[in-house]
């Protein structure tokens, strides 16, 4: 889903050896490992002390915090390194830092009216953080490309990705052996950086984070990939799934088109073929199987519904 990355080159910071490497060289360092996403909600508190750094890799986000129970290496960090960012080249090398993957590219991947004429040119054209940062890479480093952007960005629906999502995202891409969530409560909690209070982007803005998007995904690809939650996330899971997202799979042949408008069949067929997850009303969820073509989905309302 990544592609290619931008050729890797080297250059010196602080006379210390970095690069700018290519999701191939990222995927190297995850695949079939088990790593551990620590977010920044107060949850990432939950786990049991040396439960994170036991895993083979850990990622950590924006501006981290450590402790017995969030645990205290960091292997990758993963950033979208703008004016907010305070960590330095010396808390991250202390901490362990051998790769940082950044969220954005260097680049401007999205035009959008709305930011044009309230004068946010910064949240659509990001050379800007590489203009700030250009002398401050320390080591291996990854950029991803305007494509690999805009696919997170289409995922959901032309919203641009939290950070911890972007994350999470990138590294399922890389087929870690595990993937472990911790501090994801998609805001529900009104904390980030776990004592801090969320300030909320402007409702405003078309393109803005939507965090609801993001659980809603969780919930729907927790079985699809080598996923594992704290307890609160968990729970958040189950909550959706257990409603109407819950669906039970089932093979079949032609599906029955009737009792759908045209507009809904076409947006469905125009789904499929990109090989995105599809809904039909409130009953059908289909999702294309490289191996098996369709797989439908039905949720519990439509199960009740033939009860």
């Amino acid at each position: 889903m990544q592609g290619v990355r931008k050729r890797t080159s080297e250059a010196k910071a602080d006379g210390v050896r970095m690069r700018f490497v290519s999701f191939e060289e990222v995927t190297e360092r995850l695949r079939d490992r088990t790593v551990a996403i620590v977010g920044s909600a107060p949850s990432c508190l939950e786990n049991e002390p040396g439960f994170i750094d036991s895993h083979d890799v850990v990622l950590r986000i924006n501006n981290y915090k450590t402790g017995p129970h969030s645990g205290y290496r960091c292997d990758v960090f993963y950033s979208y390194f703008g004016h907010a960012i305070t960590k330095t080249v010396e808390d991250l090398q202390r901490d362990g830092v051998s790769l940082c993957m950044c969220k954005c590219p260097n680049a401007k991947p999205i035009e959008c009216e709305w930011h044009d004429r309230t004068g946010k040119q910064a949240g659509i054209d990001f050379r800007w953080i590489y203009m700030m940062r250009r002398e401050w890479w320390f080591c291996d480093t990854f950029i991803p490309t305007v494509p690999a952007f805009l696919e997170h960005f289409d995922l959901l629906d032309r919203h641009i990705p939290t950070t911890g999502f972007s994350a999470v995202l990138a590294v399922l891409e890389a087929r870690p052996k595990l993937l472990t969530m911790t501090g994801f409560d998609f805001f529900t909690s009104g904390i980030h950086n776990v004592t801090e209070k969320h300030r909320p982007g402007n409702p405003a803005d078309p393109i803005g984070h939507r965090p609801e998007l993001e659980a809603a995904w969780i919930a729907r690809n927790a079985d699809r990939y080598p996923l594992a939650f704290d307890a609160t996330l968990q729970k958040m899971i189950q909550e959706r799934v257990s409603t109407p997202m819950k669906r039970y799979w089932i093979q079949s042949g032609e599906l029955d088109w009737s009792g759908y408008a045209d507009d809904e069949i076409d947006a469905f067929r125009r789904a499929f073929a990109a090989g995105k997850d599809c809904y039909l009303g409130d009953f059908i969820r289909i999702r294309k199987s490289s191996e098996r073509g369709y797989r439908y989905g039905l949720t519990s309302k439509a199960l009740e519904a033939a009860a």
